[in-house]
């Protein structure tokens, strides 16, 4: 099990060692950065990014998300992020410069695995989101997203948009009406019994080239075989040319227990799943929001330590 994070002010300096360290934090955004379905980042959060983001502590600062870029767009625009830092969203399956909409990496659900999916899905009648991406080069432009399309099945009347606020396109038959392979599917199975979800993602599971996670009791993400967040965030990391000891990451979720154990320094917010807790390193004291408050002053109080955390033996004991 994890350990509480160290406090500079109650704790041997020593024990941020690691932290002194860090140049890149990656922040899961749902739970852990905001709460669900927000488009507000605190005040803190952005002083603090912008503190650690500063010549002399030169702390990257990204996030890797469940979420389509139309759905981070907002938050993004809050952060202020550079434009060589690169995102990770639909769970690592697509990993881009946002401000540039230029793709570092993508992975797709095959074609005959997806239309398997669609089969499973119209068994129970699960509403069944599907996200087409293509990002063509085009002219740079300022966090719009005119790559990204949704189809539908079995959407209720009314439900003209989903969460990240695109539009679906509800289809008739199961099947796409174009010759491209998903990025992510999302199957809403809120309105099935816990045996039912089971029964399903057992069914989704025996599929070739997919793989099955779950971040709230809403939805079945899928995800493309080996597209996860670690798989982004060490993408990430290589394209800034930074050590994985040197990468911290923060999240609450069974979709960020693979980044957790990948990190350097993995920290789970207080309250986070069995399976995030598990692959820690650390755990914070506070939950959303200002759990990612203390992990980040925890950094910035390390950094300002450093000259003694290089092996001075005469380290001060407290902040």
């Amino acid at each position: 099990m994890p350990e509480p994070l160290p406090s500079w002010q109650h704790d041997d300096v020593r024990s941020l060692r690691g932290f002194a360290r860090v140049r890149l934090i990656v922040a899961d955004l749902d739970g852990t950065l905001v709460r669900p379905a927000s488009d507000e980042l605190s005040h803190m959060i952005q002083a603090l990014n912008r503190k650690l983001a500063s010549p002399s502590q030169h702390v990257l600062f990204t996030i890797a998300t469940g979420r389509a870029l139309a759905g981070v767009t907002p938050l993004l625009n809050q952060l202020q992020l550079k434009s060589n830092i690169p995102v990770a969203t639909y769970n690592g399956s697509l990993v881009l410069y946002p401000q540039r909409q230029c793709l570092l990496h993508e992975s797709t659900v095959p074609r005959e695995s997806f239309r398997q999916l669609l089969t499973i899905a119209a068994k129970v009648k699960v509403p069944t989101l599907a996200y087409i991406c293509d990002f063509s080069p085009q002219p740079e432009r300022y966090f719009k997203c005119p790559g990204e399309t949704v189809f539908g099945w079995h959407i209720k009347c009314g439900q003209e948009r989903e969460l990240n606020g695109l539009t679906i396109n509800c289809m008739p038959s199961p099947d796409l009406p174009v010759a491209l392979e998903p990025i992510a599917v999302l199957l809403d199975v809120h309105e099935l019994t816990s045996s039912g979800v089971d029964h399903v993602r057992a069914d989704l599971e025996e599929l070739q080239g997919l793989t099955v996670t779950q971040s709230s009791r809403t939805y079945l993400e899928i995800r493309p075989i080996g597209a996860n967040k670690a798989t982004a965030i060490s993408i990430i990391a290589a394209s800034l040319q930074i050590d994985r000891a040197d990468v911290l990451t923060i999240g609450d979720n069974d979709n960020d227990a693979e980044m957790l154990q990948w990190a350097g320094i993995g920290v789970a917010v207080a309250g986070a799943s069995k399976a995030a807790l598990r692959s820690s390193r650390y755990f914070c004291r506070h939950g959303v929001e200002l759990g990612v408050v203390e992990v980040l002053r925890t950094v910035r109080q390390a950094k300002r330590f450093h000259g003694f955390l290089r092996g001075d033996d005469e380290v001060p004991v407290g902040g």
